[in-house]
């Protein structure tokens, strides 16, 4: 299955950071078929550079829905904040990552990256993004170098194959395999990557996976491309690498077998449409903010802030570490429970439901923790027409902007349903002085 482009910088494109391959999808919406993706209305005011969402290419989903709309989202405000959920597979509660080059191709970022690792546990964020799900403090380990030179061209199997056969045999040459290992594959630019994902900085700029030593136990690697001036001006080609990592190890230690025993990548059922438009795993619910990239106090390098249930739950910021002057502050569309079937699975889903055709109007209330410095601005966008595709929905806002306790009203006609999964997604974005947080509302038909 497929990837697609993410929305980019000005008129361009860039690639998504993909958690994890896709795995088939031709069964149900479970765990297993959940995997990283990876990824506007007002189409004058197009999504800013930094705006670099994950999205998967997911299957033809039926969808069923109950004839009567349930309770409104009351008396509870503001409702929950969607949660990244396990499914109850593994992490890594000592992670050690093992850098791995091609012995054959210097690396002139070698020595920034060596640097680069032990900051994520020195400078707290280790702590910051995993602690809470259980994964350990982060060890680094030796750089492991695979023979040869790097090929211009690499696809994900013979990726697996080349680690497996370091790993096994009576004498393996990199040691027997450790199961709490990450083995970080850092690529030069001059190899192009493909998976099922698509391809290197198209579809993708990095990404997780699982393998399996011949004859013995799996083992967890990460991916980590790069592509030349992708990220500019927001992050410079360091910036880039050193950003990519920090996504595919935090994700590949709270979701290492993301296939055969997954852990936290999908979101709760009232809002699946996350885990359907982003992918769902903790480094993808934050990395479409512009303020995604921060370099943590006492560091030299670009991270970038990921999930925290915990702070989601209290309603404070939840991607990690927290930036900005601001308080919390979010849209809260007044939405309903409605019993979709994806792919034979029932969920509970909060939404609202519009016929192809028709229009409705969504009341978009506006909350902050305590007062803000001044209203936000606020602007929504049809997911597709996000990724440059045809849009599904025509939107329109009667106000730009409001504060706490403000309600906004949003006109949503639906147009038609998405490709990738039942119905239609709108995103909403909320903006002050450059901190930003998302909603996304679900429209099914």
């Amino acid at each position: 299955m497929g990837a697609q482009a993410c929305n980019a910088a000005g008129n361009g494109w860039q690639p998504c950071i993909c958690g994890a391959p896709m795995p088939d999808q031709s069964g149900p919406l479970d765990a297993n078929r959940i995997a990283d993706a990876a990824d506007s209305v007002d189409a004058a005011t197009p999504p800013d550079a930094s705006v670099l969402p994950d999205l998967v290419a997911l299957p033809d989903y039926t969808i069923t829905q109950d004839l009567t709309v349930m309770n409104d989202l009351a008396p509870q405000f503001p409702p929950p904040l969607p949660e990244v959920i396990t499914y109850g597979g593994p992490v890594l509660s000592t992670p050690r990552v093992h850098p791995i080059y091609f012995a054959g191709t210097p690396d002139p970022m070698a020595n920034d990256v060596q640097t680069f690792l032990p900051e994520l546990q020195s400078t707290g964020y280790w702590t910051q993004t995993t602690s809470e799900y259980g994964v350990g403090n982060l060890q680094i380990l030796s750089a492991l170098q695979l023979p040869g030179a790097a090929p211009a061209t690499l696809d994900d199997a013979t990726l697996q194959h080349l680690i497996g056969a370091q790993l096994s045999g009576s004498n393996p040459p990199w040691g027997a395999n450790d199961t709490n290992a990450i083995y970080l594959l850092i690529l030069p630019s001059t190899t192009t990557m493909t998976s099922s994902l698509g391809t290197s900085c198209n579809e993708f700029v990095g990404y997780h996976g699982e393998g399996v030593v011949p004859g013995g136990t799996r083992f967890v690697y990460a991916v980590a491309c790069l592509c030349p001036g992708l990220y500019l001006p927001i992050l410079s080609d360091l910036g880039q690498r050193t950003m990519v990592i920090s996504h595919e190890l935090v994700e590949a230690a709270t979701d290492p077998y993301f296939m055969s025993d997954p852990a936290y990548q999908g979101e709760d059922d009232a809002n699946v449409i996350w885990t359907l438009t982003l992918g769902g795993e903790l480094g993808d619910m934050c990395e479409f903010n512009s303020d995604a990239y921060v370099i943590p106090q006492g560091g030299h390098y670009s991270v970038q802030r990921t999930w925290s249930n915990a702070a989601a739950r209290q309603h404070h910021i939840p991607c990690v570490p927290a930036t900005g002057s601001q308080p919390f502050f979010d849209v809260y569309p007044v939405l309903s429970q409605r019993t979709v079937t994806l792919n034979n699975s029932p969920f509970t889903v909060d939404t609202v439901d519009v016929p192809i055709g028709q229009t409705k109007v969504v009341d978009l209330k506006l909350y902050s923790a305590t007062p803000t410095t001044g209203p936000w601005a606020v602007t929504v966008w049809d997911w597709e027409a996000y990724n440059n595709n045809a849009a599904t929905t025509t939107l329109s806002l009667d106000k730009a902007n409001g504060q706490t306790g403000d309600t906004l009203h949003l006109s949503i006609t639906a147009k038609a349903s998405d490709t990738k999964f039942p119905g239609e997604a709108v995103l909403i974005l909320s903006d002050l002085n450059g901190q930003e947080t998302w909603s996304i509302v679900y429209v099914t038909n």
